[in-house]
């Protein structure tokens, strides 16, 4: 499991980055393992997924409000940990959820950049 991003208003576009390929990259192995074992494949994704959730839940907490909102850097991971829109979490749903990773990753760049 990926370490979780320290608030911080000295985060980079690189820190956030590598957290944002991190989730990508880590799908697209989930991604392969699909037709291999399905049932390890969900197994990871729900990990994470779980991981996705907390960084989610730890950006929005309200200690941390303020600066995720003055600082474009937090604000853009915002924006890319809320775009994933995952639908129920079934062996059927498994490529979909997976791709939202990477659907979200393009929204990212296409924003920061």
């Amino acid at each position: 499991m990926k370490k979780l991003i320290e608030i911080s208003s000295e985060l980079t576009i690189e820190d956030v980055r590598a957290n944002v390929d991190y989730f990508y990259n880590r799908s697209m192995e989930i991604s392969k393992l699909v037709n291999k074992n399905r049932r390890m494949a969900k197994a990871e994704y729900i990990d994470l997924r779980k991981q996705r959730d907390e960084a989610l839940k730890v950006l929005e907490y309200s200690d941390n409000q303020q600066v995720v909102k003055e600082n474009h850097v937090w604000a853009s991971y915002l924006i890319y940990l809320r775009n994933m829109n995952f639908i129920s979490n079934t062996y059927e749903n498994l490529d979909s959820n997976l791709d939202e990773f990477s659907q979200a990753r393009g929204r990212f760049e296409r924003f920061v950049d």
